[in-house]
């Protein structure tokens, strides 16, 4: 009887001791988690690595090296080669919060006005921010491999992209042509859709390609598709102004005030998934050429 007494206190105190230590490990890894968030290293999280199998660790780790490593020569770089102006600190501050409130990624929508802006878009944020490291949506890589590119061609190709943070839409050719057609943004855009689920950052160009006579052209779809992960939206204002006066260009970057996919005017009553998206897809344009207007104000 003493035995089996001495024993159920055993099993007592062996349950207590692992239900402290439990909890304990989940206290120390949300804050870990936090702190890797915090200073840009996510890739360390436990959340991030037991991710699912679309979202390998690599690319995250890969990224963030490279990110990190590149910043100071690209931050500076641009600084000497051009006048570079930057605002809307504090609504990164305010994404942030807001990224913490909702637990989503954040989606930043930028101006589309050079081959440059998938570094142009991180000049602005610290390189130990929350929103570091950022990932991009490519087409195909066959797109890129097109003689219309003349030697970049060269230089465009897959290792230099995931390098960067840059990951191609799934699917052999897909464009962002044939995924408005074929309307197969789950398939080719679910990698992008698992970073945003896990928190991260996630940088897209809704008119897709550079518009030919600087102003905006019809958006695609897609960006609506990510916008729908309930992730916090950053628009970013991208303006290009050469001055008389002035031997360098000069480049302004503004970030916008946040939001989300919830405060978006619906258009629920057009059928065609593809018709609907391109129409939400002109309100992130809106909040773009607002952001633009407010930098052409100063931007000289």
């Amino acid at each position: 009887m003493k035995m089996i007494e001495t024993t159920r206190f055993g099993m007592k105190t062996l349950s207590k001791t692992a239900n402290a230590v439990l909890s304990l490990h989940q206290f120390l890894s949300k804050k870990t988690e936090s702190l890797f968030k915090r200073f840009g290293l996510g890739f360390l999280s436990t959340e991030s690595v037991e991710a699912k199998r679309h979202l390998p660790w690599w690319y995250l780790l890969i990224a963030s090296i490279s990110q990190l490593i590149s910043w100071v020569p690209w931050r500076y770089g641009i600084s000497t080669f051009y006048r570079l102006k930057i605002s809307g600190r504090e609504n990164l501050k305010l994404a942030a919060d807001m990224q913490k409130k909702y637990k989503s990624g954040v989606l930043f929508v930028s101006k589309h006005t050079g081959e440059l802006d998938i570094m142009l878009v991180l000049t602005g944020i610290n390189p130990f921010h929350y929103h570091f490291p950022m990932f991009y949506v490519a087409q195909h890589i066959k797109y890129y491999q097109s003689k219309d590119f003349g030697w970049r061609r060269f230089v465009y190709n897959k290792l230099t992209f995931n390098a960067l943070g840059s990951h191609e839409m799934r699917g052999e050719g897909v464009t962002y042509d044939s995924l408005d057609e074929n309307e197969t943004y789950e398939e080719a855009l679910k990698l992008h859709w698992a970073l945003l689920k896990r928190n991260h950052s996630v940088c897209v160009y809704p008119e897709g390609k550079i518009p030919e006579n600087g102003d905006f052209r019809e958006p695609y779809g897609f960006a609506v598709h990510l916008a729908q992960t309930g992730a916090v939206i950053v628009p970013i204002a991208i303006v290009r102004k050469k001055h008389p006066k002035h031997f360098r260009t000069t480049i302004c970057l503004r970030y916008g005030r946040p939001f989300r996919y919830a405060d978006m005017p619906k258009f629920d009553t057009i059928k065609k998934k593809s018709e609907k998206y391109k129409k939400e897809a002109k309100y992130l344009l809106n909040k773009i050429a607002e952001e633009v207007k407010n930098v052409e104000r100063y931007c000289a």
